[in-house]
């Protein structure tokens, strides 16, 4: 792929969105998906290390109760409706300037691809990987018309909830010879020796691999857990889940839901009221129900956490929507717009400086700090994200991840240099 540079963005050609064509909303809604998605990944993170011998306390307890009730998939799930929703606005841009759109968008997710195995080096929770995978459905749905597409979702929703159930009863027909690749892969030369070396060097398990491991040795251990990841996405109805998110963010941009938000103070009201009361409820009712080892309960308990999530993100997104409407709002939240532009640097630059400060190639905290001393790391991390970005947007056009995931998009290099100070 070749690579010019130019003074300026050709407006004629394939190019990134320009400061000025943005919508700021979408901006605030993503900054504010990241700090919930930070808040659920930080604990995962921590608790490879030390902080899981603090499971069984009182104090632990509540806060992961607390991170499941009110954080678990909501903000996932409105950054997953805010990638279908780019993905439409994407798609009708370079319709409206006539120039093809598949083989950029094509680049587009190959980059994130790339991004998410980079990422996954050091985090193994990484989204990016799936996002580019399920992404690519996103063009063969695009060409249904705003009905199918809403029944689609709406099934994917609930076959996330009952799908693996279901699975477990039919014996995973389908998924059963994906399973069977990842399952190889896991066995794989390259794996097995990775652990043998690991072992020989003294380290007996995870934990202790992520407490003192350097990170020459965590990085292949954690390349090696792919396959185990995409083994669980697969059977707990994860992907199914985000294709869903996804065409729900499609359906709200083709129907122009985000471009005339003022005129729709009534109906956002409406869903922050009835998704917060519905979605608790279920929550609530989910959390209450017994366990019980049966395939119908399992069913019961699953399609009540997957609509009480569904329900409860959308009141979150509908919530930060209306306070961005009030002069308040604006000021409280466009700070968040920033992180929102740079969500690709937000969100490595998360898993980069948490696995410094817990992992035993940087800090170690993993081994010293509480479940909430866990938590307040996260606010620290975010407080520090948020004037990095506004500043950084006062003189850059991009943030730096974005800069080089449109350079390679677009097929050549992009001005950087020109943000809202300059």
């Amino acid at each position: 792929m070749g690579f010019s540079t130019a003074p300026d963005v050709d407006h004629e050609a394939p190019g990134p969105v320009a400061p000025s064509e943005r919508i700021a909303v979408l901006d605030i809604l993503r900054g504010f998906a990241l700090f919930g998605v930070l808040v659920v990944n930080l604990p995962d993170l921590a608790w490879e290390t030390g902080v899981s011998a603090t499971r069984s306390g009182l104090l632990h307890q509540s806060i992961q109760w607390v991170v499941d009730f009110a954080f678990g998939h909501r903000f996932l799930g409105l950054f997953s409706i805010l990638f279908g929703v780019g993905f439409v606005i994407q798609k009708e841009r370079a319709a409206r300037r006539g120039k093809p759109f598949l083989p950029v968008y094509l680049r587009r997710m190959a980059v994130l691809l790339v991004f998410g195995l980079l990422h996954a080096l050091i985090y193994p929770g990484d989204i990016l990987v799936r996002y580019a995978l399920v992404g690519l459905l996103l063009p063969l749905a695009y060409r249904g018309s705003v009905r199918t597409v809403t029944v689609a979702a709406a099934a994917l929703v609930i076959l996330s909830a009952v799908g693996p159930v279901v699975g477990d009863l039919t014996g995973h027909l389908v998924s059963e010879p994906v399973v069977r690749v990842l399952d190889d892969a896991n066995r794989s030369e390259f794996c097995s020796q990775t652990r043998e070396r690991i072992m020989a060097e003294g380290i007996g398990g995870r934990r202790e691999l992520y407490e003192r491991g350097r990170l020459s040795q965590v990085a292949p251990v954690n390349l090696c857990r792919l396959p185990a990841e995409a083994r669980w996405w697969i059977r707990t109805g994860r992907l199914e889940g985000i294709l869903a998110y996804f065409l729900i963010g499609m359906v709200l941009a083709r129907v122009g839901f985000f471009a005339g938000v003022q005129e729709r103070k009534r109906l956002l009201k409406g869903v922050l009221l009835g998704g917060a009361v519905l979605g608790f409820a279920l929550l609530a009712l989910e959390m209450l129900t017994p366990d019980v080892e049966t395939a119908m309960w399992d069913l019961v308990k699953r399609s009540l956490l997957s609509v009480g999530r569904l329900a409860t993100c959308l009141a979150y997104g509908s919530g930060v929507i209306l306070a961005f409407m009030t002069p308040t709002g604006v000021r409280i939240l466009s700070p968040l717009g920033s992180v929102g532009r740079m969500a690709l640097t937000a969100y490595l630059g998360q898993s980069l400086i948490a696995t410094t400060l817990f992992y035993g190639y940087g800090l170690g905290w993993g081994r010293t700090l509480s479940s909430a001393g866990v938590i307040a790391v996260g606010f620290g991390i975010y407080a520090v994200l948020i004037p990095f970005c506004v500043v950084w947007l006062r003189y850059f056009r991009f943030g730096p991840l974005e800069w080089i995931w449109r350079s390679i998009t677009y097929g050549r290099v992009q001005p950087l240099r020109g943000g809202a100070g300059r």
